[in-house]
C-alpha cells in the first residue's frame, strides 16, 4: 500500500526516565537561582528560540514509556528550532513542599483550608521563564505553555498571569476542579479563589488551542467546551471589533480521560503555523555513511542494475527470503524502537490505529511495503531471466516465491475480524512466521505479489511450481470473493467496491478474478469478475493524477487482461490509454512526486506502457526515469535536499524521513530490463 501524501503527524518519544539524563542525554535536569527545578530539551541555542513549557506529569516520570507522548508536542517543535521544557505541575514533584499534600487530592485539600497554591506555583513558572530569557535561550515574543489534564488548568493559570505568554495548548485539561472526584465534598465557594472563571479576563487576549475527548468522564468534556464558550463570549465582550476570536477548540473521538489520538502532532502544527517566524532550513539528505551501499551506484545502466541488485540482496533481503520494504538510511538496517525517538507505538503516524501489535507500529516501514516489493522484484527477475536466460536469476526469484508462499501458508489459519483464512496475504510487520495480531493489508499488496507469481508461472516455473502458484492465486480470489472486498486499512475498515475513484484497485481485482477463472473455472471468480466489470467506469477515473502507483498499476494488469480476456478489449484499451496518461502526469504533476521519490515506479510502470502503447512517447519519459537515479541519495523515501520543516508532518519522524527504500530499486531494476528487453 502506498501512504496517502496529505497526511500529517509526529508523536514523540523519548527512551526511558526522565531523572536518568545519561538516558536521555537531550534532556537536561536544572534549576534557577530561587532554587525551582525544570528539565530543559537540547544545547542553549545560537540565538533566544521559541520556547513551549510543558505540563503534564511530574517531571521525574516524563520519559517513562508509557508518559513519553506527553513531550509529543515538543519533539515536532525542537525539530524546527524549538526550546522546549518540562514543569512540574502544582503539587506535584518539586512542588511539593514538606508536610504540605500533594496532587489533586492536595489542590483539594488547600482548596478546603482555604490556602493559595496557584499564586506560588505560578511564580515558580515565571521564574523560570525569566531565568530563561536572561540566559538567551527564549525568546520572550515566542513563549507558549502547553498542559495536559491538571497541567492544562495550571498551564491556562500560567498564561493568564504572564503576559509574555503568547498562547496557550491545552490537551484533556482540567478546567473545573469540581468536575474532579478528589473534590467531593468541595464547595463552589472553595475553589473560587483559583477558578478558571477569575482569570478569564486576562485571558481573553491571548491565542487558546484546546483538544478534548467527546466522552471524558475525568475532566468532564461538557465543563471544557462551556468554558471555551466562556472565553469566546468575554473576548467578543471585551473586543467587541475582533473579527476573529482566537479560541480553537478540537473535540475528537477517544475513550475516557485519554487524548484524542491526533492532539499534540494538531498542536505542533498549529504553533508552526501560528509562529513561522523560526523557520528550520535544515534538508534532507544522505545520512548513511558506511562504504555499502556505495555512494555512486554507477556511470552505465549496467552497473547501476548490478549495484541496485547486490542493495536489494544485501540489504533488503532478510533472512527468510522476504524483502523489506524499507531499512534506516542512517545504518541500512530495520529500524529499532529505539531509533524511532518520535513516534512511541507509532503514535501520531500512520499505523497508530493498525491492526497490529503495538510493538510493531514505530518501525511499520520495515515490512510496510514488503508484498508490493517482493512482487516487483519478483517481475524485475523475470524480466532479467527472459533477456539473460542466467541460472543464478532464476534462484534468486525461486527463493523469492518460497518465501511468499511461506507467508501466504503462515496466514491462513483463521484470525480476527480482518484477516486470516486461506488467501488471506498480510502485511508481515514482525517477518513471514509472526503473523499473529496482525490483520493489515491492501490491495496493491495484493497486486505486486500477483503479478509477480504470475510471471514467474509463465516465465520460470517447473509444473510443481506452477500448481502452487495457482493454488495461491486461486486461494487470493476466493478469500477477496468471500469477505466482498473488504477489509483492514489502517486500522479502519475498507470496503473496497465503494471506492469508484480507485482504479488501482478496480483492475486489480479484474485481473486476479480472470487470472484465477483461467486457471481453475469456479463460481466465485465468475461472479467477482461481473461485480468488478459492473464497475468499469471506475477503470476511467480520476480525471486528474493522484499517484504513481494508483495508476501504474492498472497498466501493469491491464497489460494481463487484454491477454486474459481479449473479447473485453474495448473496455481494456481506453482504460489503459486514460491511466498511462495520468502515469505519465503523476511523475511530476502530484503531492506525492513533490515529496516522495518516485522515479522508480516511474521507469518501470512507464516502460510497460510503452511497450503496450509504442507511439504515446512513454518510452523517452521511462528513459528520464531511468537516468534519474544512480546514486545512493536518489533511493530513499523521501526525496533528499527538501526542506524538513515543509514536508508533511507524518513523513517528518524517524519512522520514515530518512528511511531507505526498496521498491525504488525493485521497480527501478524490473524498468531497466523492460527497456533492454525492447530494444
Amino acid at each position: 500500500m502506498k501512504v496517502p501524501i496529505a497526511f500529517f503527524a509526529a508523536l514523540i518519544a523519548f527512551q526511558a526516565l526522565l531523572v536518568m539524563a545519561a538516558d536521555l542525554p537531550k534532556l537536561r535536569q536544572l534549576q534557577t537561582p530561587r532554587g525551582t527545578h525544570f528539565s530543559i530539551c537540547g544545547d542553549k541555542p545560537a540565538k533566544p528560540a521559541p520556547t513551549l513549557f510543558i505540563i503534564g506529569n511530574p517531571i521525574s516520570v516524563m520519559g517513562q514509556e508509557n508518559m513519553r507522548y506527553l513531550v509529543g508536542t515538543g519533539e515536532v517543535l525542537a525539530k524546527h528550532g524549538w526550546v522546549y521544557v518540562l514543569l512540574d505541575p502544582a503539587c506535584e514533584g518539586f512542588d511539593v513542599k514538606e508536610g504540605q499534600p500533594s496532587s489533586l487530592s492536595g489542590w483539594a485539600t488547600h482548596a478546603k483550608n482555604g490556602h493559595d497554591f496557584i499564586g506560588p506555583y505560578v511564580r515558580n513558572c515565571v521564574d523560570v521563564l525569566d531565568h530563561l530569557i536572561a540566559k538567551g535561550i527564549t525568546d520572550a515574543r515566542q513563549v507558549v505553555v502547553q498542559g495536559v489534564s491538571r497541567g492544562g488548568f495550571c498551564a491556562l493559570h500560567f498564561a493568564a498571569r504572564e503576559p509574555r505568554v503568547q498562547a496557550v495548548v491545552g490537551i484533556s485539561p482540567v478546567t473545573n476542579p469540581l468536575a474532579l472526584k478528589e473534590f467531593n465534598g468541595v464547595t463552589a465557594a472553595q475553589v473560587a479563589g483559583f477558578s478558571l472563571d477569575g482569570v478569564m479576563e486576562k485571558l481573553a487576549d491571548r491565542t487558546v488551542w484546546i483538544s478534548i475527548g467527546n466522552s471524558d468522564d475525568r475532566v468532564s468534556s461538557e465543563d471544557c467546551i462551556g468554558f471555551t464558550r466562556r472565553l469566546v463570549d468575554t473576548t467578543r465582550r471585551l473586543q467587541p471589533k475582533l473579527n476573529l476570536i482566537p479560541v480553537h477548540l478540537h473535540v475528537g473521538v477517544s475513550a475516557g480521560h485519554r487524548s484524542p489520538d491526533d492532539a499534540y502532532v494538531a498542536a505542533a502544527d498549529f504553533l508552526l503555523r501560528r509562529f513561522p517566524s523560526a523557520p528550520s532550513t535544515e534538508l534532507t539528505r544522505d545520512v548513511f555513511s558506511g562504504d555499502f551501499p556505495p555512494a555512486s551506484y554507477g556511470k552505465t545502466f549496467e552497473q547501476v542494475e548490478a549495484t541496485a541488485q547486490e542493495v536489494i540482496e544485501r540489504v533488503f533481503r532478510d533472512e527468510d527470503g522476504i524483502l523489506r520494504s524499507g531499512v534506516n538510511g542512517r545504518t541500512m538496517k530495520p529500524l529499532t524502537n529505539d531509533e524511532v525517538l518520535d513516534r512511541p507505538l507509532g503514535k501520531g503516524g500512520y499505523p497508530e490505529h493498525s491492526a497490529m501489535p503495538e510493538a510493531l507500529k514505530a518501525v511499520w516501514l520495515n515490512y510496510e511495503n514488503a508484498g508490493e516489493a517482493s512482487g516487483a522484484y519478483l517481475m524485475a527477475l523475470c524480466l532479467k531471466f527472459e533477456a539473460t536466460r542466467d541460472p543464478k536469476v532464476r534462484e534468486l526469484a525461486r527463493r523469492t516465491v518460497n518465501a511468499v508462499v511461506t507467508l501466504w501458508r503462515n496466514a491462513s489459519p483463521p484470525a480476527g475480524n480482518g484477516g486470516g483464512g486461506r488467501g488471506w496475504f498480510p502485511k508481515p510487520y514482525g517477518g513471514i512466521h509472526k503473523v499473529a495480531g496482525i490483520e493489515e493489508c491492501s490491495a496493491d499488496q495484493y497486486a505486486g505479489i500477483t503479478l509477480g507469481l504470475h510471471a514467474y508461472h509463465r516465465m520460470m516455473a517447473d509444473a510443481e511450481e506452477k500448481k502452487q502458484i495457482e493454488e495461491v492465486i486461486v486461494s487470493f480470489s476466493d478469500w477477496w470473493h468471500d469477505h466482498d472486498h473488504s477489509g483492514v486499512y489502517f486500522g479502519k475498515p475498507i470496503w473496497w467496491k465503494r471506492l469508484e475513484w480507485h482504479p488501482m484497485a478496480a483492475t486489480y481485482f479484474l485481473y486476479l478474478h480472470a487470472l484465477a477463472e483461467s486457471w481453475q473455472p469456479g463460481v466465485k471468480s465468475r461472479q467477482s469478475f461481473e461485480t468488478w466489470l459492473a464497475l468499469k467506469a471506475t477503470l476511467l477515473r480520476p480525471d486528474k493524477p493522484t499517484g504513481i502507483t494508483m495508476h501504474g498499476l492498472p497498466v501493469l494488469c491491464l497489460e494481463q487482461l487484454r491477454l486474459l480476456r481479449p473479447d473485453l478489449d474495448a473496455v481494456w484499451q481506453p482504460a489503459l490509454v486514460h491511466q498511462a496518461d495520468l502515469l505519465a502526469r503523476s511523475v511530476d504533476q502530484t503531492a506525492q512526486s513533490k515529496y516522495f521519490e518516485v522515479l522508480g515506479y516511474g521507469a518501470d510502470y512507464l516502460a510497460a506502457a510503452h511497450r503496450l502503447l509504442p507511439d504515446a512517447g512513454y518510452d523517452k519519459l521511462a528513459l528520464r526515469c531511468l537516468e534519474a537515479l544512480k546514486n545512493r541519495g536518489d533511493f530513499y523515501h523521501i526525496r533528499r535536499d527538501q526542506r524538513i520543516d515543509q514536508l508533511p508532518s507524518l513523513v517528518r519522524g524517524d519512522d520514515y524521513r530518512d528511511v531507505f527504500f526498496c521498491e525504488g530499486h525493485v521497480h527501478w531494476m524490473a524498468g531497466y530490463w523492460r527497456h533492454k528487453l525492447s530494444q
